[in-house]
């Protein structure tokens, strides 16, 4: 359906003031879909990951003397794993976890970065953009480590995720590196770094507390952007049109606009308010993980029935009745039916973190076998395991 800019433009300023939006349109005419969390909450189950997985496989990534990991962000795409090191370096694994090759180089001298904060796979999966915000910079590399482009954010920005044809949406820092970004919370630009649009805010998020300022979630199939304390999350097209995706029914656990305002209060409050999702889509469910004041609640959407669901959780994590492997929750999608997260052999190797339940029963034995002989050959000092699940 095509959707004028002047409704686009009133959309998107609508999602900015936190005004609500319609739940009566049916998701097959508009393309949204309403996900009412309040009934997501009060409707918990159990399962294991038995339940949802057809196969879960571990990639164990290669430790050598100078690649040593602690990863801030691993994604993977089209059987490169690519890490981002809490120190700003980036390393490319290939799908058997052997180490390829560092992308690109710290310093201060012509195409170096000082550190990358931040990156992202194209859609395609055949160029990886780093996003540096204290040299407010992107660069983008190919697989074999070259760089193909740079340029610098015309603002500066916290979070960023590419939309196509060279362009990149990123979030507005709000005045931290330019004056002139106060009044807008997202903004597009092109592969020259030229400012194409910015999006009005009318207010400004003051930081603290677990509050984030906005976050994106990609897949190869589209961009999802949210802003905090909104019930709307829009998907961003290469032309950076903002269409609602998603409309969250909060109900009584909208965290009121005073809140917005004076962040401060958060951890004095009794009530227990929606804040800070993290949003996991696949082809057939969306994984949602929302943090509360007092806990984490977790669930998933189904797009078949349309049914939500809160899934009871062992620390955040689906019990793993599978292999008897580490519990989990997925941190990144192909956005069919792959979903991954990252796993630390120091907390593979704790006797009390992977210990089965003693009435769990494992429901694939040969599995189980394979990861009990991979456990045998790790130490705790290993670089980090990617732990992928097949969706059934």
């Amino acid at each position: 359906m095509k959707i004028s800019y002047k409704l686009i433009y009133y959309g998107l300023a609508g999602l900015l003031m936190l005004t609500g939006c319609d739940g009566q349109r049916s998701a097959k005419e508009t393309g949204l879909i309403s996900l009412n969390l309040e009934t997501m909450a009060a409707n918990e189950v159990t399962v294991g990951l038995s339940d949802i997985a057809k196969e879960v496989r571990y990639i164990q990534l290669e430790t050598l003397p100078d690649i040593l990991l602690n990863p801030a962000r691993i994604m993977y795409r089209n059987g490169n794993i690519i890490i981002l090191n809490r120190e700003g370096t980036v390393h490319l694994f290939n799908a058997d976890g052997k180490f390829i090759r560092q992308i690109g180089n710290k310093g201060h001298g012509p195409g170096e970065y000082i550190n990358a904060q931040y990156l992202d796979f194209s859609a395609d999966g055949s160029l990886i953009h780093l996003y540096c915000t204290e040299c407010q910079a992107i660069y983008t590399y190919n697989m074999e480590g070259v760089k193909v482009n740079s340029h610098q954010m015309s603002h500066g920005s916290w979070r960023a995720a590419p939309v196509g044809q060279g362009k990149h949406i990123l979030i507005s820092p709000y005045g931290a590196f330019s004056p002139d970004s106060l009044p807008f919370l997202f903004f597009l630009q092109d592969e020259t770094g030229k400012v194409i649009r910015k999006y009005p805010s009318t207010r400004v998020i003051k930081f603290g507390g677990d509050f984030s300022i906005g976050s994106f979630y990609v897949t190869p199939q589209r961009v999802l952007a949210y802003q905090p304390f909104c019930d709307t999350v829009f998907n961003v097209d290469m032309d950076g049109h903002f269409e609602p995706a998603y409309c969250f029914g909060f109900g009584s656990h909208r965290a009121p606009d005073a809140l917005y305002d004076d962040m401060s209060k958060t951890m004095v409050l009794e009530k227990d308010y929606f804040i800070s999702p993290a949003l996991v889509e696949t082809s057939d469910r969306l994984f949602i993980r929302f943090k509360r004041l007092k806990k984490y609640q977790l669930g998933w959407y189904q797009f078949d029935n349309r049914e939500i669901l809160s899934v009871k959780t062992t620390l955040s994590r689906i019990p793993n009745d599978f292999d008897g492997g580490p519990d989990f929750w997925p941190s990144g999608s192909d956005g069919k039916k792959m979903v991954y997260q990252t796993v630390l052999p120091v907390d593979l190797l704790d006797p009390d973190k992977t210990k089965a339940a003693d009435d769990m029963q494992i429901k694939n034995p040969k599995s189980r076998d394979a990861y009990q002989k991979m456990l045998k050959n790790l130490k705790e000092d290993d670089n980090p395991i990617l732990m992928i699940v097949t969706l059934k």
